[in-house]
């Protein structure tokens, strides 16, 4: 998975967020930022603790300039210093990758580590001022779904793929690994006797060990070789999502998706907790929030949510009704102070509240 995290001198970062971007990118953390003319790069932070004590010690020492934070989870490569990122790119850049590009990777190196020195490092110097180049690197990354951030050494930086990561509180995030409030489950097999085979193991072993106290559980089904659904995979989702939820109490929704269609199939209110289909043309429910670390609602419990449940601003304190707006934009107003709440700050504050 990995996460980077760019966070401007005006953006908001807290530790809680970025010790669990490294409890669940745990392979390897590092950073960059530019000041007067020059890049740092600081990589191979392998204890939260070393890793946010420098951090913090350049927080306070170089206050106006642009953190780029990476966090790694291995998929290809060994786990080493080497393949941490962020990358040197020619004498004045910093690179950090989020996402997969498997034809690069070797045992050895990551796919990151192959693409920097045998593709951008031969491109021509200071690559990133060409806008050609740009739209080049920008289409790699679309196309294979990934996110690159390059910063030059006058703390310039470029986001590819920016449209696929959120920015919250000033800062820019790849992903919602650094979250507590979702898990991806992955795909069980290839049929359904391995499936089945594996359901219950997997799910005491890989969610619990990944995610302590997930709140949402997305579960992928598995898929022929061909890309298409399995036999019964209707039956064996919900087969799934029971025995995730019966596995994991804490978890309050799944969020159950089809591979070769991207399309909910079967979820959980987050509010009351009943099982149901989730289909496009089904209006008794709507879901909030990003894809991953979404929640799905029945429309007859947001109603009630609305009415009995107040949130507080972040900023100033105030209470805040929950518009019927939220179901739309995932954002909540304050009218106070003018502060905008993003989904991920309104949904740790109605886990709480579910919780009490």
């Amino acid at each position: 998975m990995c996460v980077i995290i760019v966070k401007p001198k005006e953006g908001i970062l807290t530790r809680k967020h970025l010790k669990e971007a490294f409890r669940v990118n745990s392979h390897g953390a590092g950073m960059m930022f530019a000041d007067n003319g020059k890049l740092f790069i600081h990589k191979g932070f392998f204890g939260f603790r070393k890793f946010y004590g420098q951090y913090s010690k350049y927080q306070r020492q170089y206050p106006n300039s642009t953190f780029v934070l990476h966090f790694r989870i291995a998929s290809s490569g060994l786990i080493n210093v080497e393949n941490c990122h962020p990358f040197q790119v020619q004498k004045g850049a910093g690179f950090c990758h989020n996402g997969i590009m498997s034809s690069l990777a070797d045992k050895e190196h990551s796919d990151t580590y192959n693409f920097v020195t045998k593709v951008l490092n031969k491109l021509p110097t200071g690559f990133w001022h060409t806008d050609d180049i740009n739209k080049k690197i920008q289409k790699c990354a679309t196309s294979s779904n990934s996110k690159f951030v390059l910063m030059d050494y006058t703390g310039r930086y470029l986001i590819y793929n920016e449209g696929a990561g959120h920015w919250r509180a000033g800062c820019w995030y790849s992903n919602a690994s650094y979250t507590i409030t979702s898990y991806t489950y992955p795909q069980f097999g290839t049929t359904k006797d391995t499936m089945e085979e594996s359901l219950e193991e997997y799910a005491r072993t890989s969610i619990k060990r990944s995610h302590p106290d997930p709140k949402v559980i997305q579960l992928n089904p598995p898929n022929t070789d061909n890309g298409s659904a399995c036999e019964d995979v209707d039956e064996l989702m919900q087969q799934a999502a029971n025995t995730a939820l019966a596995v994991v109490p804490s978890a309050r929704t799944t969020c159950v998706t089809r591979n070769y269609t991207s399309r909910p199939m079967i979820g959980t209110c987050f509010w009351c907790r009943e099982t149901m289909p989730l289909e496009m043309k089904n209006k008794e429910y709507f879901h909030m929030g990003p894809g991953v670390g979404g929640i799905d609602i029945h429309n007859k419990c947001f109603a009630e949510l609305q009415g009995m449940i107040q949130l507080k601003c972040l900023h100033c304190g105030s209470n805040i009704n929950i518009p019927q707006s939220f179901m739309l934009t995932n954002e909540i107003h304050c009218e106070f102070c003018n502060t905008v709440m993003d989904w991920y700050e309104s949904l740790d504050q109605l886990i709480d509240i579910y919780e009490e």
